[in-house]
């Protein structure tokens, strides 16, 4: 049977006519019983709201939690202040909840769909984001001129497979995803000796590199 979708009542300011109303927001949602509800994620749909006074569209984040029962893995977009909250709680589905492996928590929407990504494709978001770390030194080596602001990863199986999304002072730019570098992340990982906290981020990712360069020259 299928599993529903778990709602809550939320109230909507809107920010054209300042009409309040309230909606039905989805509070958590299994991406494996519900694969439809993925792409509107990914499109932002999720989070639009239409004005039952004026009409008119605007967009309203609010804290979801999207799991996957096949992928096991947990992704939740929450405000900071919940992430104390969160992380107790998390450190209970995982004694209580075999089903999930991974956990995880951001309170950045681009990050929140890059993690679902990652996951759905199979990858680990820990390499993903050394890999990141190798990607930006390797551009700052070889194309000195690059200003990489952010680098995002993307996997579009209908239009290439994966690949790396940078974003510059030069503009929006395309790379091919690099097993290798994948593999590379993997190594460093294993060497570093690294925690995993329930947020992986590029912060994260530049503290494991650098305690596996200080391992290197022990």
């Amino acid at each position: 049977m299928k599993k529903m979708k778990a709602e809550r009542k939320l109230v909507f300011t809107c920010p054209h006519c300042g009409s309040r109303q309230f909606f039905d927001a989805v509070k958590e949602v299994d991406l494996h019983e519900d694969p439809e509800f993925r792409d509107r994620i990914m499109s932002g749909m999720v989070f639009m709201r239409r004005c039952a006074s004026c009409g008119r569209d605007a967009r309203l984040l609010h804290e979801l939690r999207v799991t996957d029962s096949a992928k096991h893995y947990l992704v939740q977009l929450a405000p900071k202040e919940h992430f104390d909250q969160l992380t107790a709680e998390f450190r209970q589905l995982a004694v209580s909840e075999a089903g999930h492996e991974v956990f995880r928590m951001t309170d950045f929407l681009n990050s929140f769909k890059e993690k679902i990504n990652i996951f759905e494709a199979g990858r680990d978001d820990r390499l993903i984001e050394i890999a990141k770390q190798l990607l930006t030194a390797y551009a700052a080596k070889n194309y000195p001129q690059l200003e990489i602001d952010y680098i995002h990863y993307l996997n579009d199986p209908v239009h290439g497979g994966e690949v790396w999304i940078l974003l510059t002072k030069q503009g929006i730019m395309k790379a091919g995803f690099d097993m290798k570098m994948y593999h590379d992340a993997r190594h460093i990982l294993e060497h570093a000796g690294a925690d995993e906290p329930y947020i992986i981020d590029s912060s994260w990712a530049s503290e494991v590199c650098a305690k596996y360069r200080l391992k290197q020259y022990a």
